[in-house]
């Protein structure tokens, strides 16, 4: 060995530039090749038990394959070699490999650690496909566990209704097993193939349906009812096809059957017991009135023939049956009036609603002239179709109660507005009133509900019922706000 004179010992003369890049490219070479071999070799199995490390499934072939690259690498190499020296040489004694020369030592070095290598990205490359191909099975198993417990049935159709593929729920819901339909026309399980053409069109022309109803028939020909989702995919092969979910509803569909039918028996019924009730009212109230009346009558005889001679308290007593007995006849007359305006059909007219109110305030003021009541109306009072006496019903009752509620008011103001919010009219009519807590608002529309005594304010509590049945009847709603010493607001609307 003899080296060159700038590696001798003392002697300090610089690396030649050239040769400094050459070591520092063989430097770095030679680590990625160690940390390449580090990498291989952790992908055995033994090497990794020894250090701790997980052994996958999948790495359970990662031997056999290096050991496969490692030989081929080898075998290619010897060839290889073997065909250059004859070429070249025309060696048949095969001198270089027996004794074997430096350079095919070199030689089967590089093709070991080059098989390695690659026999490392092979290895990585199998471990990825086996594990693509144990996620892929595991997904199979688990939709084929799913399509065979499904309880809907599921299928597959040509977008002529020809069935391609069927889930095996099919057999417990109608009776076939999926051989029986698979490649048939669908109208053959359809009760009315009418029905399947339709359904078919509406994928043709839309490309999905959501719970279309459609009556199949089992292999017996009983008939199910089954809601149907469906929505139009393409193939693998390119073609079209309809891909639907038929969930049975028959037992659903005899549920609400049996309930429409209950419904009925108890509309029926209600509407019996209701003409009934109104009766006995009616004819409850009509007779009350008699016996109201002259008790009225002989309680004002007595005051105009003996009152001169009644003792003070007498006197008194008797006035105040005369009072009560006015009273009950005014309450009877109120239930008459609500029965009777309940009762009523509609007759349906145009009703301007601005000169309604505007009539109806001028004869409530009219009944007292003393007072200083304002009347606002808003700018947009429509013409409503309702019927013309009971809507006339409904502003009198909501005005007379403003009148009533702001007798304490100077001046009392009421305002009337209106506004459209989509398909109905929304009615307010507004006072500035002693107005009420609306804890207890739930209670003012019922019959002879009151917040006040007779003494603070007069009525019966019958005004708002009213006006509830009456707008109700005209497929309205009814609700009302108010806040203590501020005032009221009614409300009730009218389709538009």
């Amino acid at each position: 060995y003899n080296p060159a004179p700038w590696m001798r010992t003392g002697y300090m003369e610089p690396i030649p530039a050239s040769l400094s890049g050459l070591f520092a490219v063989k430097s770095v070479v030679n680590e990625l090749l160690i940390v390449a071999m580090a990498d291989v070799l952790l992908l055995l199995p033994f090497l990794r038990k020894r250090f701790r490390l997980p052994v996958m499934p999948q790495q359970r072939h990662n031997g056999t394959v290096l050991t496969a690259f490692v030989g081929f690498s080898c075998v290619f190499t010897v060839i290889s070699y073997g065909a250059c020296e004859l070429l070249s040489v025309g060696d048949y004694a095969l001198n270089w490999l027996f004794p074997a020369t430096q350079r095919f030592r070199v030689a089967m070095a590089m093709a070991v650690i080059l098989g390695s290598i690659f026999g490392g990205i092979g290895i990585r490359f199998l471990q990825r496909k086996l594990e693509a191909d144990d996620a892929l099975r595991r997904s199979e198993e688990k939709w084929r566990i799913l399509f065979e417990s499904v309880q809907d049935i599921y299928m597959e159709t040509t977008l002529d209704g020809i069935i391609t593929m069927v889930s095996p729920s099919i057999e417990k819901l109608l009776g076939y097993s999926p051989a029986e339909v698979i490649g048939k026309d669908s109208a053959k399980i359809c009760a009315d193939p009418e029905d399947r053409d339709r359904v078919v069109h509406e994928y043709r022309a839309y490309g999905t349906t959501t719970n279309s109803e459609i009556e199949l028939k089992d292999r017996t020909g009983n008939s199910h009812w089954m809601t149907l989702s469906a929505i139009r995919k393409t193939a693998e092969n390119g073609s079209r096809k309809i891909i639907a979910v038929a969930r049975d509803i028959t037992d659903l569909k005899v549920a609400l059957d049996e309930i429409q039918k209950m419904n009925l028996r108890l509309e029926l019924r209600v509407e019996e017991r209701t003409r009934e009730l109104e009766s006995f009212t009616y004819t409850v109230s009509h007779d009350l009135k008699s016996p109201m009346r002259a008790i009225e009558g002989y309680s004002q005889f007595i005051q105009e023939d003996f009152g001169d001679h009644m003792e003070r308290d007498a006197l008194e007593m008797v006035n105040k049956i005369h009072g009560i007995s006015q009273d009950m006849i005014e309450m009877v007359d109120k239930l008459l009036e609500y029965v009777t305006t309940t009762k009523m059909e509609i007759t349906w007219e145009a009703v301007d609603m601005r000169r309604m109110a505007e009539t109806v305030f001028d004869e409530l003021r009219m009944a007292c002239p003393e007072r200083s009541v304002l009347l606002e109306l808003g700018d947009e009072l429509p013409t409503v179709s309702a019927d013309r006496i009971l809507m006339r019903q409904v502003l009198t009752n909501l005005l007379s109660n403003a009148f009533k509620f702001t007798k304490d008011r100077n001046p009392a103001k009421i305002k009337v507005e209106c506004y459209q919010i989509k398909s109905e009219y929304v009615f307010s009519v507004q006072d500035n009133g002693i107005g009420f807590d609306m804890e207890y608002a739930h209670k003012l529309y019922d019959i002879f509900q009151r917040l006040h005594t007779r003494e603070e304010y007069e009525g019966f509590g019958i005004g708002l019922a009213t006006v509830r049945h009456l707008v109700e009847k005209h497929g309205g709603r009814t609700w009302i706000q108010g806040n203590p010493g501020v005032g009221t607001i009614v409300f009730f609307t009218l389709p538009a």
